[in-house]
């Protein structure tokens, strides 16, 4: 990207320049001479506002905002990028995200500093990227997992990339074989700064987890062959244990006691429930989900009360294609949710403001279609920062809106 100087009249550069042409002696001749010289460099150098992260300028995607707080750029704009997005937000509110560029089939990472967005590409040895998923440790440095083919061993499996001292060091996570690239993900860090994961395996259709620990690692089944594992979302309780919602013929939760027991439970008993499904824990280790319902294409909301699960429905987004739900809880335990409006090819965002579903909207310019796999991340102050996907213009976009 060039850097962009604009010259002013009281800057003694510009008026030094301005004695060289000897036009008029006036002060205000040498004024408005240097506004239209700025004037003339800007429409030269032209789509200053219009500049992204990566790649060249383009058109904005992004339509009338429905609402003043919400803000977007454009992060990566080379063609093919931005599906497959994970974010998380770091303890200086920055956020950092993982996507795919599909054209190269490359892991992409993306993180918001003090002279803009970083642009760095992981991982691009054979078809990488897909799937990730991506988590903060304590020191703000990103851990990656992802799905890739091993082109030694001829396989498609798991791998987890993590950055230290700007240096990027990667781990085969298992050796069997998927059958594609296109599973689910998801990784925390728990205590100490260990990684912990889990990932579909679609071969035997079940869910593994694995974690690191002082002297090395392990990967274990997490449920049973043919169970199901689809839309994976791990999160730790207060006593680092497991705790993941995944998709098999319905909205399940396996997790850990505190003794580290095995324990599941089906959150909604039916085979439309559980798609595109997202799940957090609150401070009390008590469980929150969204999904989408495949037999009405509504987005629903669970947590348990008292001793049964009680379900809202929050909006009618309309089919099911294209969608992704994710969940995060605020300081207060209240649940927000981006998720993709399939009949207005529009970014939704909603959060319980204690009494009531508030639902803001961000639309796409005209023809355009944005909000596809949004991912959702709250820093310290509530605020939402969420990736997702220009489908039109195959670009990765980044949204956030400020409380």
């Amino acid at each position: 990207m060039r850097n962009i100087i604009f010259i002013s009249s009281f800057d003694p550069i510009c008026n030094n320049d301005i004695r060289d042409f000897e036009l008029n002696n006036s002060q205000d001749t040498k004024f408005y001479f240097c506004v239209l010289l700025s004037c003339l460099l800007i429409a030269l150098l032209g789509g200053c506002g219009k500049k992204t992260g990566g790649g060249a300028a383009t058109n904005s995607p992004f339509g009338d905002l429905d609402h003043p707080n919400w803000t977007h750029q454009i992060i990566d704009s080379q063609t093919g990028t931005g599906r497959g997005t994970s974010i998380a937000v770091d303890s200086k509110g920055m956020p950092h995200i993982s996507y795919l560029n599909l054209s190269k089939h490359e892991l992409k990472y993306a993180t918001l500093g003090g002279k803009g967005w970083l642009i760095t590409t992981v991982d691009s040895e054979n078809q990488r990227g897909t799937s990730s998923s991506l988590a903060i440790d304590s020191q703000d440095q990103p851990h990656i997992i992802y799905i890739a083919f091993n082109p030694t061993w001829n396989r498609i499996c798991p791998y987890t990339a993590h950055k230290q001292s700007e240096e990027w060091t990667f781990k085969e996570r298992d050796s069997m074989n998927m059958e594609s690239e296109d599973n689910y993900t998801s990784i925390v860090i728990g205590d100490s700064d260990y990684c912990h994961f889990a990932y579909y395996y679609d071969s035997i259709n079940c869910l593994y987890y694995g974690y690191d620990y002082a002297s090395g690692s392990s990967t274990i089944l997490f449920n049973d062959f043919n169970v199901g594992g689809k839309f994976a979302v791990l999160a730790l309780d207060t006593n680092n244990k497991p705790h993941i919602s995944f998709y098999g013929n319905g909205l399940k939760h396996y997790y850990r006691d505190a003794g580290g027991y095995k324990r599941n439970e089906d959150v909604v008993d039916d085979p439309n429930a559980g798609y595109y499904s997202s799940f957090a824990l609150d401070q009390n280790d008590a469980p929150h989900f969204a999904y989408v319902d495949l037999s009405t294409g509504e987005l629903k909301y669970v947590k348990k009360v008292e001793s049964a699960w009680a379900i809202e429905v929050i909006d009618d987004p309309g089919t099911h294609d294209g969608q992704r739900t994710c969940l995060a809880l605020d300081s207060s335990n209240r649940p927000h949710i981006s998720y993709y409006d399939a009949n207005k090819k529009s970014l939704k965002y909603t959060w319980h403001d204690g009494t009531k579903w508030v639902i803001v909207e961000e639309a796409p310019s005209a023809g355009g279609d944005i909000g596809q796999y949004a991912a959702l991340a709250l820093d310290s102050s509530g605020n939402a920062h969420i990736s997702h996907y220009d489908a039109v213009n195959q670009n990765l976009l980044y949204s956030k809106f400020a409380h």
